[in-house]
């Protein structure tokens, strides 16, 4: 029995030394940046926070719709329209899925 209770004592230790990470550091950066992939239907997909700003840059897209139960905006994937999307945002950082860089 005692040894089951060094190893335990040992295990406490060790998650008393180890940082904990309570999201990964990729999720945390990536909060506020626009992600465009592609939905299940095939439409290019886009999601981010809210933000009035952006949600009137995404309106001059033609043919984009919200998704309410997806929560992201979505449009044809037209000839143009990921570069507009890229365009439309100007310098916010926009994560495009890499996927769509091979269709391109």
């Amino acid at each position: 029995m005692p040894e089951v209770q060094t190893a335990l004592n040992s295990v406490i230790s060790q998650a008393h030394k180890t940082p904990q990470i309570i999201q990964p550091p990729t999720l945390i950066s990536s909060i506020s940046k626009v992600k465009v992939s592609r939905d299940i239907s095939g439409k290019l997909a886009a999601a981010f926070p809210y933000d009035h700003s952006r949600i009137s840059k995404i309106k001059t897209i033609e043919g984009h719709k919200w998704n309410p139960d997806k929560k992201h905006w979505s449009f044809p994937d037209l000839d143009g329209v990921l570069h507009k999307s890229r365009k439309v945002f100007g310098q916010e950082q926009v994560h495009i899925d890499p996927a769509l860089h091979v269709n391109q």
